[in-house]
């Protein structure tokens, strides 16, 4: 079988080892990956700009992106947000979304506003998307995060109701919508999602994929549209 992807894209930003002001505000951060706010004209922050150009060509709207990887810790999330940053630059109403249940990281990343409610509880039909969407400081991004860890909740991003729900609003209100996912081969609802989005943006880091792994997830993406964003390339 013919492995293929639409696009290589290379971004150089570090990783660490391991307008909507009546909504709920979570605090930007300076983390060294974010490279928008810690090294807004570095060369990093360029290629995530050229990387976007890519990805959102022109005055595409409406647009979903899935983040996922073939495993865990590639940079899935740096990617995500990196990207939100610089759709955010070019006054594109921008939607980041968490969907990785068992291991969120917008909480720890950004705090959250109390007693904000969380993206599980729209997948459990609890409340109505835009009850959880909040303003990312003054960046114009669109913040949604995971409440609470579900380390046994994959059925909550089975195709259904809810999850129809959460994407027609984020299509409905932004002009691009960013899906930081877990990885593909996690579950079979995170595949069956990535062939319902624009585009999946598949994320590798450079030293760390394993070749056999990276080979696997492309198959298994078939015919979806992809990119690879390859992170920690010298």
């Amino acid at each position: 079988m013919k492995l293929s992807i639409d696009r290589l894209l290379v971004s150089d930003a570090p990783l660490r080892k391991r307008g909507r002001s009546a909504l709920p505000s979570y605090a930007p951060t300076r983390h060294d990956a974010f490279v928008f706010a810690s090294a807004p004209d570095s060369a990093a922050a360029n290629r995530y700009r050229e990387i976007c150009g890519d990805l959102v060509a022109g005055d595409a709207s409406n647009k979903v992106l899935l983040v996922t990887s073939p495993g865990a810790a590639e940079g899935k999330t740096i990617t995500a947000v990196n990207l939100a940053f610089a759709v955010a630059e070019q006054k594109k109403p921008v939607l980041l979304m968490e969907l990785s249940l068992q291991r969120p990281r917008f909480r720890f990343v950004f705090g959250a506003p109390p007693n904000h409610p969380g993206v599980e509880q729209v997948l459990r039909g609890l409340i109505q998307p835009d009850a959880i969407v909040g303003e990312l400081g003054n960046t114009g991004i669109s913040l949604a995060g995971i409440g609470e860890s579900l380390p046994m909740a994959d059925e909550l991003l089975a195709p259904g109701t809810h999850l129809n729900n959460l994407l027609d609003y984020a299509k409905s209100g932004f002009a691009c919508t960013i899906l930081d996912a877990p990885e593909l081969t996690s579950s079979p609802h995170v595949k069956a999602l990535a062939e319902r989005v624009d585009e999946v943006v598949l994320v590798v880091r450079s030293g760390k994929t394993k070749a056999t792994a990276l080979r696997n997830t492309i198959r298994s993406l078939g015919q979806v549209r992809s990119s690879v964003v390859m992170n920690d390339f010298d």
